[in-house]
């Protein structure tokens, strides 16, 4: 088993440990953001027999053909290795652009081009699933309520959308900054002052919904656990300080949301909704979601349920490559 993710990502750290001390499984950590001080990838096209490597944590060179599922959780990333004493290069904008761009993508090219086992989840398939537009249309096809949305950058169909719904609507990146998180917002009007601000990106309006009852759903294969938040903020991201409590999904919610992630070919995914009174509301799934924070806050099983999956889909793996060995032939 390997997970992809930076070198101090609490998610992998206790994920690994949960795999390791409770269920006897060789885990690694790959340091997608300390590939430059690591060293260890390694993948040759030279008939020579030579065998694609990742590093790890450990110091180690991992050969890519024993790992039998992968949980793929945060590949790119910007790197951390400290500029070279006295390279001028190294510190640039332009390089460090560089070393970033070429680091991430020569670790997903190692993995697409060698790894044969369980994907947790299809980096194609998460880079899709991130799309918002490709998840308010899924949603919708799967029964699920989803605000009346626009995502525009024309001064004119911004103002006329955001007056049919009395001003009641908030704003929201289309995709978020890599570097610093930006919170959804409500609607201001300022915001709509300035064509030339309207125009310089795309944004996402949204219909507001209402009120404070709010629900995040973990998605662990077939495994579905949901806590219920109490918050009074927009967006309660920034500020923890609030309630938290398991929550049980009914049958419908539950199937539909298993369908959304079907939809969207992933493993895993966490789901954020909103309560519109009774009615749940979609607002958005990610692929990689944090839930640590709901594991503290209420002690849901989520770090185990995670393992869990990782196990089974490693096993799977085994078991198919297993197979797939005593079918070939041993001798004419």
């Amino acid at each position: 088993m390997a997970i992809v993710s930076q070198h101090d990502d609490l998610h992998a750290w206790a994920v690994r440990k949960e795999l390791t001390d409770h269920r006897g499984m060789e885990s690694h950590i790959v340091p997608s953001d300390r590939l430059a001080d690591s060293g260890g990838l390694a993948w040759a096209d030279s008939g020579d027999g030579s065998r694609p490597t990742l590093p790890t944590l450990g110091g180690e060179s991992l050969d890519v053909g024993r790992i039998d599922a992968l949980w793929f959780r945060r590949g790119h990333v910007f790197q951390t290795a400290d500029p070279i004493p006295g390279d001028s290069v190294s510190g640039d904008p332009v390089s460090t652009e560089v070393i970033d761009n070429n680091s991430s993508w020569a670790l997903l090219g190692v993995l697409l081009g060698s790894f044969t086992g369980r994907w947790v989840s299809d980096p194609w398939a998460t880079r899709a699933a991130e799309s918002k537009v490709l998840q308010l249309k899924v949603a919708r096809e799967a029964g699920l309520r989803v605000p009346r949305t626009l995502i525009s950058n024309e001064p004119g169909e911004v103002r006329r959308f955001c007056a049919q719904l009395g001003g009641r609507v908030v704003v929201k990146a289309v995709r978020a900054s890599r570097r610093t998180p930006l919170l959804t917002q409500r609607l201001r009007p300022e915001h709509l002052e300035s064509d030339d601000r309207i125009r310089l990106c795309p944004a996402i309006y949204q219909e507001c919904v209402p009120g404070r009852r709010h629900l995040r759903v973990h998605v662990f294969g077939d495994r579905v656990l949901a806590v219920a938040i109490e918050s009074p903020n927009l967006d309660w991201r920034p500020d923890l300080d609030f309630s938290c409590r398991r929550y049980r999904l009914d049958d419908e919610l539950d199937a539909q949301l298993r369908q959304v992630v079907r939809a969207l070919r992933l493993r895993m995914g966490v789901i954020d909704l909103k309560f519109d009174g009774d009615v749940p509301v979609w607002l958005e799934i990610n692929p990689q979601g944090q839930f640590l924070f709901a594991e503290g806050l209420t002690g849901a099983p989520l770090r185990a349920a995670m393992a869990d999956l990782l196990y089974a889909e490693a096993q799977a793996a085994a078991a198919a490559s297993g197979a797939a060995d005593r079918s070939v032939p041993c001798g004419p």
